[in-house]
């Protein structure tokens, strides 16, 4: 409820102005660019637009851990409910520090690369589909985990 509320507030914030410069009178001309301008821009920009599309199938993965996530626990490794939502919980604690680390190694990364944001960002993808992939596989093999780097290794929490 809070996020929506500040949604609705984050509408009336007034937003800086877009200038189109006119280079042969040397003047700037303030325009207030319309919705479907901006939806074209984003359509004709290839890059941007694969950019939203991958990181909303990302964001729907984080959503469906988060959400199933407590049910997954307890059918494939017979935890109980309480421990398997103290797990999920856990991870989203552990979660909400990766945003504020990935900007700061982002912008230490793009003091020494350009691009350094995108290949920060670009980790951590490949780094999620490699630990979910290994947790999927364990739960594929009856629960028994056989890998010491995954963070769910719930055998400690028995």
């Amino acid at each position: 409820m809070p996020g929506l509320i500040l949604a609705l507030l984050s509408w009336f914030i007034p937003d800086y102005k877009t200038k189109v410069v006119n280079k042969e009178k040397h003047t700037d001309q303030v325009i207030k660019p319309r919705v479907k301008d901006t939806l074209l821009y984003i359509v004709k920009t290839p890059t941007l637009l694969y950019t939203f599309l991958a990181y909303s199938g990302f964001i729907m993965a984080i959503i469906s851990f988060a959400t199933w996530g407590s049910t997954f626990f307890v059918r494939t490794f017979n935890m109980n409910i309480e421990k398997a939502g103290m797990l999920i919980g856990l991870s989203a604690l552990i979660q909400s520090g990766g945003a504020p680390l990935g900007g700061w190694l982002g912008d230490i990364m793009t003091r020494r690369i350009c691009g350094g944001k995108l290949l920060v960002a670009a980790f951590a993808v490949l780094l999620f589909i490699a630990l979910m992939s290994l947790s999927l596989q364990a739960s594929a093999k009856g629960g028994e985990f056989n890998y010491r780097l995954s963070p769910l290794d719930c055998r400690c929490l028995y």
